[in-house]
């Protein structure tokens, strides 16, 4: 079911259209890693079906790692599942943030292709002018976003995903260590509950204020 819901969103959703603007301004909030591992994120079906193309193996691989028992089933469906929502909500580019997550659980060190793609200067010494760090901190160039105001976004929803899927794994994979008889499922099942009382967060912020509360038009579009 979770399958065919990304295939079909694929096929007729849409991605979030404030990418184009950022590609034709040259201010992404994200890292360069990010831009690779995204191409032609200001497109429509080109993006989608990339993005989707690109998580097709990775859902494979950790479905035979499930069957092997090196990951936890309930972990790796809530991970998929919030890929889904990520489409409803026309996150398309949230999902490379979190699709490798559960192999950290295995190698910590993975939780790295979460904070690469989130460093958001496009250099290695971090400059404050940086037009990329500059919108990420919500100064871009087409609009300027009140980041306190964004509470009130859908986006907030997603971000404190993003921030469930780089602390729980971790969590997971120290207690194992500490305790290789831990109950992984239970905590993944409670993770469930949290998680999805915030996507429901997220839907509702979305369905009443709409997408883009706290965003005002930037000197580009002035």
């Amino acid at each position: 079911m979770l399958i065919a819901a990304i295939i079909a969103h694929m096929l007729f959703g849409k991605s979030d259209i404030s990418l184009s603007y950022d590609f034709h301004n040259g201010a992404l909030p994200y890292g360069y890693v990010w831009n690779l591992i995204n191409p032609l994120y200001w497109t429509q079906l080109p993006y989608r079906t990339i993005v989707t193309a690109i998580q097709a193996p990775v859902i494979a691989l950790q479905l035979w790692l499930v069957k092997k028992g090196k990951l936890n089933k309930w972990m790796v469906y809530l991970n998929i599942m919030t890929t889904v929502w990520y489409r409803l909500m026309i996150n398309y580019q949230d999902v490379s943030q979190i699709e490798f997550a559960p192999f950290v659980t295995m190698f910590p060190l993975a939780t790295g292709a979460w904070l690469i793609q989130r460093y958001p200067f496009w250099s290695w010494i971090p400059n404050l002018n940086d037009p990329h760090y500059q919108c990420a901190i919500g100064n871009c160039v087409a609009f300027t976003v009140d980041r306190f105001a964004q509470t009130l976004q859908p986006s907030f929803a997603s971000h404190i995903t993003l921030m469930m899927w780089l602390i729980l794994p971790l969590i997971a994979w120290y207690k194992k260590k500490q305790n290789p008889s831990w109950d992984e499922t239970r905590f993944w099942k409670i993770s469930t509950f949290l998680m999805v009382a915030t996507m429901i967060e997220g839907i509702v912020t979305f369905m009443f204020l709409g997408c883009c509360y706290g965003a005002t038009p930037g000197a580009f579009l002035q």
